[in-house]
């Protein structure tokens, strides 16, 4: 029989954040799209919770 091991916790919690930061970059990606189809030119507010979500 073969077991796993679990995986590391610190891993683990690095993968969570990648995800979820990816999530939340993909929505407001939408979000911004959205506007633009409308024909609307998006906030600011909008444009720059993108930019800012990926500064490490």
């Amino acid at each position: 029989m073969v077991s796993a091991e679990k995986p590391d916790k610190m891993l683990a919690v690095i993968c969570g954040a990648v995800t979820k930061a990816y999530t939340v970059a993909m929505e407001s990606i939408m979000e911004y799209k959205r506007f633009l189809e409308k024909g609307q030119f998006p906030s600011r507010d909008i444009a720059n919770h993108f930019h800012h979500r990926f500064y490490l």
